[in-house]
């Protein structure tokens, strides 16, 4: 029942407790929401989703995106994640791992020329292999060289760079979009893995 002038007190209540019992039914009605942005603190040439891993025998992770004719960036991170750093390199930058010593090995697979670098700890660059095109498969043996697929064979390099054996293997046709290969040197095997 409104006693002052028509619609002036009971327009005041309602409007008042409207306010109230609007604050208490969102109070009552929202429960605590994390507030979760994603940003990727990396070089804008990373590219997270399309990332291949590789674990180096000094204990670090390298992450390499492969994108044909753009500069490609080489992710390095320790293994709980605290420490990452790496480096913008030329263009088809496919893979990198690293020997127990630091060298790291990076393979470029551009159409017109493939290498393999060879870096120091800091990226600095230490050697470069030619090569005549690669698979794409990487790995560094307990030795301290490093292995490159091919279509047919493997080849073996020191962390200088010069070839010191090749392999031949006998990997069927291309049914595999492409293959990974690990390497046991104590055992002189090898283990090749197609991947579509």
């Amino acid at each position: 029942m409104c006693l002052a002038e028509p619609g002036m007190r009971c327009s005041v209540l309602n409007r008042a407790t409207g306010w109230v019992l609007g604050w208490l039914l969102l109070a009552t009605s929202c429960s605590a929401v994390e507030w979760v942005d994603e940003y990727s603190f990396e070089h804008p040439s990373f590219n997270p989703a399309r990332a291949q891993l590789r674990a180096g025998r000094d204990g670090n992770l390298f992450l390499t995106t492969w994108i044909q004719f753009d500069p490609c960036y080489v992710l390095r991170v320790n293994r709980d994640g605290s420490v990452r750093d790496g480096l913008l390199l030329g263009t088809s930058t496919e893979a990198a791992v690293a020997n127990a010593d630091g060298v790291i090995a990076t393979l470029h697979r551009a159409w017109n020329r493939q290498s393999l670098t060879l870096s120091d700890s800091r990226f600095g660059r230490v050697a470069t292999a030619t090569l005549r095109y690669p698979e794409g498969g990487l790995e560094a043996g307990e030795s301290g060289d490093f292995y490159v697929l091919f279509t047919r064979r493997i080849e073996r390099y020191s962390p200088q760079g010069r070839l010191v054996n090749t392999y031949a293997h006998a990997v069927p046709g291309s049914q595999f979009h492409r293959y990974e290969f690990r390497v046991c040197e104590r055992e002189q095997r090898f283990f090749i893995l197609g991947v579509d």
